[in-house]
């Protein structure tokens, strides 16, 4: 497939690749809300869901380069913070082309 056919069905090198991130909180907190967009933005992702004082329910979009790293990141940060009751984390899938993501 010719490059510029990759890049305009994102595949090859031009896939993009997220995760699903579910998170409960122990007690309502509106700062974790301010602190988890800083860490989103801090690791050059984007994301897009449920936000709420107890729970967090994202698709997160991981880009195109160093996937594994920022996954790992961001499910050891939301599991370090002590008002953090539960976190799932799924495996990077193909945001433009995997249905079976959920």
């Amino acid at each position: 497939m010719k490059k510029r056919i990759q890049k305009k069905l994102k595949k090859g090198k031009f896939t993009e690749y997220a995760i699903h991130l579910r998170a409960t909180l122990k007690q309502p907190d509106e700062s974790f809300i301010d602190s988890f967009i800083d860490k989103i933005e801090s690791l050059k992702c984007f994301c897009g869901g449920s936000l709420k004082p107890t729970e967090l329910d994202m698709i997160v979009e991981l880009g195109k380069t160093e996937i594994k790293e920022k996954r790992a990141l961001l499910v050891l940060w939301l599991g370090s913070l002590p008002n953090i009751k539960e976190v799932f984390c799924s495996d990077v899938f193909d945001v433009n082309h995997d249905k079976n993501y959920f």
